[in-house]
């Protein structure tokens, strides 16, 4: 669950709207310059130091001219070409919902040809639609104000331009701090997989001893068996969220798992800049892990864009009572660009544990996110990497630091149809770890089926 929901509008201001106005002007303008240039650089050439008139060749100076007209019009079709290209590009990013992308492109092809009225028009409605009332306004009265815009956009540009000013409005007045809607999620899922409680694939173990080496055979074998989860996720007005999860599993020694997070804001309404954090779970094998978080937000988000969420960074504390281990963690993650409707989305993070017991401390970095495929078809993947900073045990492998890579991947299929209104999906899941000591190395796959309802 993520604690602090929004996003920081991740606009580039390399041209604003005047200094498209300007660069516009001046590439209608050029042509005629150019000629003016031409035109009398003859004449001030054939004034020599005596002050008297010399008689210059017309012929020479026609060349000139005509060669100077040619090279420009050279130059202002590789320039249009290029700006073609670019828009074109830019029309395929924004059919592919890359908002960021699209701009850039736009605004790649406005530097090329800055009288690309077409161009001008679609970085406007992006403006417009990326909750950028202000420089869409003023990109589009530099659009009114050019005679040379199309009467067919001026309509066109009129409501688009009243519409700016609505959002504008509606972002001053949610600048203050506002009260979210309840929203509520229920899920289940029933999954069979081949080893569910993730216990080692190695077949023995060698353990490194003063006297050499000795391998010792291993009795534990991973099982098949079924895994089933109910989860709840509730978000009051007032920003406080509660999540809450139970897992079962009919796989031998499995005991009953479970997760309960609180996070609510340190301030006035829902967009407080600081979260708190309660969290207690225990997992399928018995462990348990309590945890006390502060969090807070980069400066600069609003709530409702989703193109570029601002990263979140956290400080906790944390005991595990099973293995004596307690200490504190540093965590930084960050949302990779998307949009609510978008084909993709994605999370990376990275975080330092610092422990007091028998584990070493340890960094580690992920990510995970997922990709549509078709409709109702969807490809989830995610990757985690530890490093320890001291050798985990003297009997593995001369008490070598451990590295760790777990990688997942999920195919899920979504049905049409509404069961119990909500919905329903089925998935087939791979995940492996791979480690340096094998003792902390295993893979599982399975099946899995899921529903989930939301309540607003």
């Amino acid at each position: 669950m993520t604690a602090a929901r929004g996003g920081v509008l991740g606009m580039s201001k390399i041209f604003p709207a005047q200094r498209w106005a300007e660069r516009r002007h001046a590439a209608l303008l050029a042509p005629a310059v150019l000629a003016l240039a031409c035109a009398t650089a003859p004449a001030l050439h054939a004034a020599p130091a005596s002050g008297r008139p010399v008689q210059t060749d017309q012929a020479t100076s026609a060349t000139q001219i005509a060669g100077a007209q040619a090279e420009q019009a050279a130059d202002l079709a590789q320039a249009r070409q290029q700006a073609d290209a670019a828009f074109a590009q830019a029309m395929q990013a924004l059919l592919q919902q890359q908002w960021l992308q699209a701009e850039l492109l736009l605004e790649r092809t406005l530097m090329f040809y800055p009288a690309h009225a077409e161009a001008l028009l679609q970085l406007a409605l992006l403006l417009a639609q990326r909750d950028d009332p202000d420089s869409a306004m003023a990109l589009i009265q530099v659009l009114l104000d050019d005679p040379a815009t199309p009467a067919a956009h001026r309509q066109r540009l009129q409501t688009l331009l009243g519409n700016a000013r609505a959002l504008s409005l509606a972002a001053a007045v949610q600048a203050t701090p506002t009260q979210s809607p309840p929203h509520t999620v229920v899920s289940w899922g029933l999954t069979y997989s081949h080893n569910p409680l993730a216990a080692t694939q190695a077949k023995e173990l060698v353990l490194t001893l003063p006297q050499g080496n000795v391998t010792v055979p291993l009795q534990q074998r991973s099982g098949e068996g079924a895994t089933g989860q109910l989860q709840l996720y509730h978000r009051w007005s007032g920003g406080l969220e509660l999540q809450a999860a139970t897992q079962a599993s009919s796989a031998a020694n499995a005991r009953t798992a479970g997760r309960f997070t609180l996070v609510g804001p340190l301030g006035q309404g829902a967009r407080a800049p600081l979260y708190w954090s309660l969290a207690a779970q225990q997992t399928l094998d018995g462990a348990r892990r309590h945890a006390a978080s502060l969090l807070w937000q980069a400066a600069g988000g609003q709530r409702g864009n989703f193109d570029e969420q601002p990263a979140l960074y956290g400080l906790g504390v944390f005991d595990e009572p099973q293995a004596n281990r307690r200490g504190f963690t540093a965590r930084v993650q960050k949302a990779w660009p998307g949009a609510p409707t978008a084909a993709q989305q994605g999370l990376a993070w990275a975080e330092y544990e610092h422990a007091q017991g028998p584990s070493p401390n340890a960094v580690r970095a992920g990510w995970q996110g997922y990709r549509q495929l078709a409709p109702r078809w969807l490809l989830h993947a995610s990757g985690t990497a530890q490093a320890d900073s001291a050798g985990y045990s003297p009997l593995l492998a001369n008490n070598k630091p451990r590295r760790i890579f777990t990688g997942s991947l999920a195919l899920e299929r979504q049905f049409a149809s509404e069961v119990l209104g909500g919905q329903l999906a089925l998935s087939l899941h791979w995940s492996q770890r791979w480690s340096n000591l094998p003792l902390f190395a295993w893979k599982d796959y399975g099946l899995g089926l899921q529903w989930q309802r939301q309540w607003r």
